[in-house]
């Protein structure tokens, strides 16, 4: 038996209400199509269509050989990371939705053994959400050195924006500093003439008439 709002075999049927119903077939039937079915043959369709315009698509004849070379590199490489990239997506996915259709239209085992590798499918089916861009990676020259640039230059403006903050710090730290001189020197000066001022009334004071 098993609950068709979880994908966990269950031997009680009293823990889901809906064990008995088809609502369960239906969800992941519907899941299978629009989840696995149309993604994959969208993605097939394209890279097919980008496949074949590649394959007809030829450069100027007054190109050198070296750089015809080049070109016929770079095209089998594409070639190759738009199969692989299918083909992860495909491999990926499919054990998870094999096993969701096998336990509501068949039956699963509910042996500890099984459950690990359900748990195993959910992760692998997960995981195909961030395996693309180690694809590009291992697969493009090319977008290994952008990725790099890009790490560069974002290193680069964050050690920028970084001097920028400690030279803004220290302009007003200059600043407060010369604020504070300035009052200081100036409660100098005022100190200063009113002592001249108070020595100049005690002179005019002990003046004979």
């Amino acid at each position: 038996m098993s609950c068709v709002l979880c994908s966990m075999p269950i031997t009680d049927e009293s823990e889901c209400e809906l064990a008995e119903t088809n609502t369960g077939k239906y969800i992941f039937t519907m899941f299978f199509t629009f989840a696995y079915v149309i993604p994959l043959s969208v993605i097939a369709v394209f890279s097919l269509c980008i496949l074949r315009y590649i394959s007809r698509h030829r450069g100027p004849v007054t190109v050198a050989a070296a750089d015809n070379s080049r070109t016929s590199a770079k095209k089998r490489q594409a070639s190759r990371l738009l199969v692989l990239v299918i083909v992860v997506f495909a491999v990926l996915w499919l054990p998870l939705h094999i096993h969701l259709l096998v336990l509501h239209f068949g039956y699963a085992s509910a042996s500890p053994f099984y459950l690990v590798l359900s748990v195993l499918w959910n992760c692998l089916a997960y995981a195909n959400s961030c395996v693309n861009p180690l694809i590009y990676d291992h697969m493009s020259k090319d977008f290994r050195d952008a990725f790099r640039e890009v790490m560069r230059c974002s290193s680069s403006a964050a050690a920028a924006a970084a001097q920028r903050v400690n030279d803004d710090q220290n302009l007003r730290r200059q600043q407060f500093d010369a604020e504070h001189a300035s009052e200081v020197l100036a409660a100098r000066n005022a100190d200063s003439i009113h002592d001249e001022i108070e020595l100049n009334n005690s002179f005019a004071l002990q003046s004979p008439q």
